[in-house]
């Protein structure tokens, strides 16, 4: 199996390195952890993240979306 960096998946998407970290921690794109830093995505998960995106059947997020902080200006 091919593995993929964050940098690798971002330039094929033609999105930042960062997205594609939140689309990992999201769980949208399953990713192997081989430490904290070392973190890989297989092209096999990559392509069914790119076969769902297309259909629109993204799993759900797993994070919530920040907040945004309202200072009532």
């Amino acid at each position: 199996e091919e593995y993929l960096t964050y940098e690798d998946v971002a330039r094929i998407l033609q999105v930042e390195p960062k997205t594609v970290e939140n689309y990992v921690l999201d769980g949208q794109i399953a990713a192997v952890h081989f430490t904290k830093k070392n973190v890989r995505i297989t092209r096999s998960a990559f392509e069914e993240f790119v076969r769902l995106a297309a259909t629109g059947h993204l799993p759900p997020r797993r994070r919530e979306k920040s907040s945004q902080l309202s200072l009532g200006f």
